[in-house]
């Protein structure tokens, strides 16, 4: 574990190939851009200074690019940072791109006077050695009124997989932490943690959403049936929906600062 949470360097090519490049990687991007340009109805309107905390191959940050905003991203993976220079080249778009943790990248920025209209903050939490610390950075990065774009790996829906699956035992411990070099993060979150440490930075919860909220749930043979475009559908009209959202695989909270 490194000094600031997990380093994904091991990880770029399985993270590429397996999991972003899937359906539920795919649905995954397209959730949290769709709420991203529902909330922040400043997108629309001119644009802005995106920040991408933990930007991972830089999918949200190439969308937001090609939209026209001047977008950062920043990872501390210096492997993943390549990828997202690769990724902006392919599309023929401009991202500045930092290598460092959210820590460093923070002061750095801090120094400079320098804030953002929004920042993303993607699946990258839940890894950070002290997720609510790291929330305090991220409100320093924000400008006044500007947005947080949080998404973090939701503990409600590890606890019900696990289930449905029949693993009351794993269901029931106190901490569902992953396995060491998997894709299940250190620290799942829950809701009412992620809107205490956003209250206490200072943020303003402006929106709540579910991202995948039955998907993961669905057998497989069931999916290939129905279809991505039938799963997107229901998959939006949970996403805000009591109390489906509230099991999603990730939550997504976008705040003010």
């Amino acid at each position: 574990m490194e000094e600031h949470g997990r380093n994904f360097d091991d990880l770029v090519e399985r993270l590429s190939q397996r999991v972003h490049a899937g359906p539920k990687g795919q649905l995954r991007l397209r959730g949290c851009i769709r709420q991203i340009r529902a909330s922040v109805v400043e997108l629309e309107e001119r644009p802005l200074r995106v920040l991408d905390v933990g930007a991972g191959l830089g999918q949200i940050a190439v969308l937001l690019a090609a939209d026209g905003h001047e977008v950062t991203a920043m990872d501390l993976s210096a492997n993943m940072v390549d990828a997202i220079r690769a990724h902006a080249s392919e599309n023929r778009v401009s991202v500045r791109c930092i290598h460092g943790s959210l820590q460093t990248t923070a002061r750095s920025f801090a120094d400079k006077g320098e804030q953002f209209d929004l920042v993303c903050c993607h699946a990258a939490l839940e890894w950070m050695t002290d997720p609510e610390a790291a929330v305090a950075c991220l409100k320093a990065l924000v400008r006044p009124q500007g947005w947080l774009s949080l998404l973090c790996y939701n503990n409600a829906a590890l606890v019900h997989r696990n289930l449905l699956r029949g693993n009351f035992r794993r269901a029931q411990a106190t901490e569902q932490v992953g396995t060491e070099g998997g894709l299940t993060p250190s620290h799942p979150l829950e809701l009412r943690q992620l809107e205490k440490w956003l209250s206490n930075a200072g943020f303003d919860l402006h929106d709540r959403y579910g991202v995948r909220s039955i998907l993961d749930f669905l057998p497989r043979e069931l999916v290939a049936a129905r279809g991505a475009d039938s799963i997107d559908d229901i998959e939006q009209w949970l996403e805000q929906r009591e109390p489906h959202w509230r099991l999603a695989r990730y939550l997504h909270l976008i705040a003010r600062g």
